[in-house]
């Protein structure tokens, strides 16, 4: 079980539950984990990347136990605040690694009202003061979004270094 929150934890057993009884009709798991880096999920709110890990070691045991292979499909926010070329190029390199099949993605918006907002319109984590990375021209979103969507990690980031050098 994840080290983690007790909200995490009683989704990770309602989840598990929830794959036994639907081991003949579930073809497919989408789910959230939004991102891998720890300082951005920090800077979401959201669990830390050791809960994901524990949680796909967790979903491969049960797809052993049920002797399928129903695959995961996860949902990745890219450009968020704080978000750096170098966290998009280490999730694309987790997904690769972990066989993660990458379709949904979303680039950061704006939502009145939330923590991640304040960060995009501000540049600083309104907790600690300190400035911080954020992706607000559309070629920086559209070059994270592109390094997840497209193969080869060197090629990617050799692309981006060209188009801010021009």
């Amino acid at each position: 079980m994840p080290d983690c929150t007790p909200d995490l934890k009683l989704r990770v057993i309602l989840l598990i539950q929830l794959l036994n009884f639907n081991k003949e009709f579930a073809k497919r798991l989408k789910i959230a984990p939004e991102h891998i880096s720890d300082t951005v999920l920090a800077s979401m709110n959201k669990a830390n990347k050791k809960a994901f890990e524990d949680f796909l070691k967790e979903y491969e045991r049960v797809n052993q136990k049920q002797n399928t292979k129903k695959p995961l499909v996860p949902y990745f926010v890219v450009a968020h605040p704080g978000t750096t070329e170098k966290d998009m190029a280490d999730l694309k390199e987790f997904c690769r690694k972990n066989r993660l099949f990458i379709n949904l993605t979303q680039v950061f918006t704006p939502t009145p009202g939330t923590m991640s907002t304040a960060m995009y319109y501000s540049g600083k984590d309104p907790k600690t003061k300190k400035e911080m990375i954020v992706p607000r021209a559309f070629r920086e979103k559209k070059d994270q979004k592109n390094m997840l969507l497209t193969k080869g990690r060197a090629e990617i980031l050799d692309k981006i270094r060209k188009n801010k050098s021009n």
